[in-house]
């Protein structure tokens, strides 16, 4: 091929698991499965351990639903129903075969959290999909962005997508206008002075305020933007998602985060996302915050 070449550094790749949602994170496996990408599952007793830097480049923070709140991974199932085994035993012969604990109850932890961002600031690289994020976000290890989540009604609908940084890794292979399958996700947000962490978004309505000294860009004559809502619909919130980040790229110490405002790798659906995560993961160290 013609142009400038990267030279490829296979990463270790780690993929969170909590046991309060395994249907999200079970299709991030087996997407990953199909492709023959290879990874490790790092269950909530291995991330407490630390040393996460050792064995891992990149961590995947899988979505993990409705249930993906930051409370909710730190603390976990109910400890009241201490000891719950999920192990593979004569009588649970189709348990514990994929990843297993002799007590499923408890979460991540605040040493879990302390354990991800060692591993940031040593270097490696997080990767939130979807609610996943709320881990760097939610506990305050990113600053400078922020998760909420509004009334947004989007039950599974292809949306706008615009990318505003095109020279970043995270798009190789995307036209600068796009689109994403994305579910009632949280919403993302950052400052007026932080806009250049937006690798891409969703829609496209520009920014309310701009920065002074980057002056409005002129459109052709007759051109038109496209609908935000391609296919499905948005049943509220539509000036809120409209312009709203949908990728978000940010040093960690000596790491980076990488923060996807939708699920990319949605129940094996949207095979069109997929590459947006397998960018990440092909580029994790060749990033360092590309200028648009």
């Amino acid at each position: 091929p013609r142009g400038k070449l990267i030279d490829l550094d296979v990463p270790r790749i780690g993929l969170l698991h909590s046991w309060i949602s395994t249907q999200d994170p079970g299709w991030v496996r087996f997407a990953l499965d199909q492709s023959k990408v290879p990874y490790k599952i790092i269950e909530k007793s291995e991330l407490r351990a630390g040393n996460l830097v050792q064995k891992y480049d990149v961590i995947i923070s899988p979505s993990f639903g409705r249930r993906g709140s930051l409370k909710a991974l730190i603390s976990g199932i109910d400890r009241k129903w201490s000891p719950l085994a999920y192990t593979n035993t004569p009588k649970t012969p189709s348990h514990g075969k994929i990843v297993s604990s002799r007590d499923i109850t408890g979460g991540f932890g605040f040493q879990g959290l302390a354990s991800l961002q060692k591993f940031m600031n040593n270097g490696g690289t997080f990767v939130g999909l979807g609610s996943g994020g709320s881990l760097a976000v939610d506990s305050g290890i990113v600053r400078d962005i922020s998760m909420s989540r509004p009334s947004i009604n989007t039950p599974g609908s292809v949306i706008t997508m615009k990318i505003k940084n095109k020279r970043s890794p995270l798009t190789f292979g995307y036209d600068e206008i796009t689109h994403a399958f994305r579910g009632n996700t949280p919403i993302y947000r950052v400052g007026k002075d932080d806009r250049n962490l937006v690798v891409a978004q969703f829609g496209t309505k520009a920014p309310s305020q701009r920065p002074w000294n980057r002056p409005k860009a002129k459109k052709k004559k007759g051109a038109k933007d496209p609908p935000l809502v391609l296919s499905g619909g948005i049943l509220s919130g539509k000036s809120v998602l409209n312009g709203a980040p949908a990728i978000l790229e940010k040093s960690v110490g000596n790491g980076r985060v990488i923060l996807f405002g939708w699920n990319p790798m949605h129940r094996h659906l949207n095979h069109h996302d997929h590459a947006f995560v397998y960018n990440a993961l092909m580029f994790w160290n060749d990033l360092g915050g590309v200028k648009p």
